[in-house]
């Protein structure tokens, strides 16, 4: 049987550009959570590098595994128990990927990779891999994946009994005035249909013409959202899921 997880999910302005000052900002957030007993940590979708919004942006912020921002990560999250889960931009042979990384005091258990990337320049990634805390079993939705349920569907029946979200909702305005409503309901839809806590963690923040509101939420599996940080602020939810 699965135990029970606290998970905690950050929502947060994004830096674009400056991995080690993210590095500091996700060590920060990482103690906070220990101290508040959290097992799990989530961040945003491409939190590290920031979001890249041309193939020329992909290529100029995208990290190897063996990169030293990457590494210097991994080594101050040695101390560090819970399972820390950080969206990133990746290169991995010629190709590039919008992957989560997967991290627990200090070693990489893996990356999950967008299955249905919206951005020029990135592939799509082939598998919907699980990892385990203990008993219980997550799986990695990233961003525009949740739109498509047979994506999810596949982590649930293979085991899952938690879906990560990182979400990046840094959006055209206009847009981002119309996911700001629909992306809570489609965190519940998926929740429902797969029988999974869903937990997100978003963005926030304006520039260049983007905008995003946030949606850092923890959804039962019965699709009521359970805890949701404040729109347009950072802010920090966490939450015991009852397995």
């Amino acid at each position: 049987m699965p135990t029970d997880i606290r998970v905690a999910c950050f929502q947060r302005r994004e830096i674009c550009g400056d991995p080690d000052t993210v590095v500091a900002a996700i060590l920060k957030d990482v103690a906070w959570a220990e101290d508040n007993g959290a097992d799990l940590c989530l961040f945003p979708e491409s939190f590290l590098q920031g979001y890249p919004h041309s193939r020329a942006d992909v290529h100029a912020s995208a990290l190897r595994l063996t990169d030293s921002p990457i590494e210097t990560l991994l080594t101050r999250l040695g101390p560090y128990q819970p399972t820390v889960v950080v969206g990133f931009i990746e290169a991995s042979g010629t190709a590039f990927y919008n992957s989560a990384l997967v991290m627990r005091a200090g070693e990489c258990l893996g990356v999950s990779r967008k299955r249905h990337p919206n951005e020029a320049g990135i592939c799509p990634g082939e598998d919907t891999p699980l990892f385990n805390i203990g008993k219980t079993s997550f799986g990695i939705s990233i961003c525009n994946d949740a739109n498509y349920p047979e994506t999810l569907n596949r982590m649930a029946k293979g085991g899952a009994d938690i879906i990560l979200a990182p979400l990046n909702n840094m959006l055209p305005i206009a847009t981002a005035d119309t996911w700001r409503h629909k992306t809570p309901q489609i965190l519940q839809m998926r929740a429902q249909e797969t029988g999974c806590w869903v937990a997100s963690a978003d963005v926030i923040g304006t520039h260049d013409g983007y905008k995003s509101y946030g949606c850092t939420a923890i959804v039962s599996p019965d699709g009521d959202i359970i805890e949701k940080a404040p729109e347009g602020v950072p802010g920090a939810i966490i939450h015991t899921l009852a397995l």
